[in-house]
């Protein structure tokens, strides 16, 4: 069975391993068109979502995590789009907050992200600073996460913050962030050991502050464009980016065959994230079944 891409699903023939560019929003911008008009946006049936651990087969070490780095945080950046857009419709005044349907997205979500981030993370700790690292460092030497355009709007959500998030209706959310705050520690620690991110190593680095500027260098170096972008588009794109590396795991694994090793993120006391190595495409398909069915809930409203 071969995917919408061209390529061998069932992980025989190799992925081609092509980032792509993803078209965005710009931030605070609502999606072109109107509900009825994402008719269109369900996301794609996946089958098959099982993925072997440890690839049998040899990789291109600095095409395979070149495009898992891109990759894994463009997806990223969809997820927190669509989670904006249920933060954004409930003010601090709100006492309500969101519905459980908008919770499950969140958490869905949430835990797409955190899957993401393993997915990235597969990269062995020496490439990541002898490649990946320098070239965010020639981008700008504070390159920094948090100059992300689409992590604002919800960065108080991930630290807990929006005044709802206490209520107990959101329990299930607050166990997925505290999932999510797990596994970027965890990451943070396997790639960075010393603990010096290039922010923190910048000149003045405490004092630096996010800029327009900073979010276009960001965008730039993981090939995202702002435009105007429809719902139907939106979803089209993060299907065809889980489809993308849902070969990518079937043909590598989640861990890669590199020069006859392999490089585990996550050992058997991985705790929250131990069930991520097994699990990250049936996360992802959750998260885009969730953002599309809730545009079309709208639609029908």
């Amino acid at each position: 069975m071969s995917s919408r891409n061209g390529h061998d699903s069932n992980g025989r023939r190799p992925p081609p391993l092509q980032p792509h560019v993803l078209f965005m929003p710009p931030v605070g911008d609502d999606f072109e068109g109107s509900a009825d008009a994402d008719n269109e946006a369900a996301a794609v049936d996946r089958e098959m979502l099982d993925y072997p651990v440890f690839g049998a087969h040899p990789v291109e070490e600095e095409r395979l995590f070149w495009y898992r780095w891109i990759a894994g945080h463009q997806v990223s950046f969809l997820l927190w789009r669509a989670m904006r857009d249920v933060v954004c419709h409930h003010s601090d005044d709100d006492a309500d907050g969101p519905g459980e349907r908008e919770l499950d997205l969140l958490s869905a979500c949430l835990d797409g992200y955190s899957a993401m981030l393993l997915y990235s993370s597969t990269v062995p700790r020496d490439h990541y600073h002898a490649d990946i690292r320098v070239r965010m460092a020639l981008q700008h030497p504070a390159f920094s996460g948090t100059w992300a355009p689409d992590y604002r709007p919800v960065r108080r959500l991930f630290r807990g913050k929006m005044p709802w998030q206490d209520d107990p209706s959101c329990a299930a959310l607050g166990k997925a962030v505290a999932r999510n705050e797990e596994t970027h520690s965890h990451i943070a620690d396997h790639l960075v050991p010393d603990g010096n991110s290039l922010l923190q190593q910048s000149v003045g680095a405490p004092g630096v502050s996010v800029s327009r500027e900073k979010e276009d260098l960001y965008d730039n170096f993981f090939l995202t464009m702002r435009r105007p972008v429809s719902h139907a588009e939106f979803v089209g794109q993060l299907d065809s980016r889980i489809a993308d590396l849902t070969a990518d795991l079937k043909h590598n694994g989640l861990y890669p065959n590199v020069d006859g090793h392999h490089h585990p993120v996550v050992t058997k006391s991985g705790g929250a994230m131990r069930p991520l190595v097994t699990d990250i495409l049936h996360v992802l398909d959750r998260a885009a079944r969730l953002v599309s069915d809730m545009r079309l809930e709208e639609a029908r409203r």
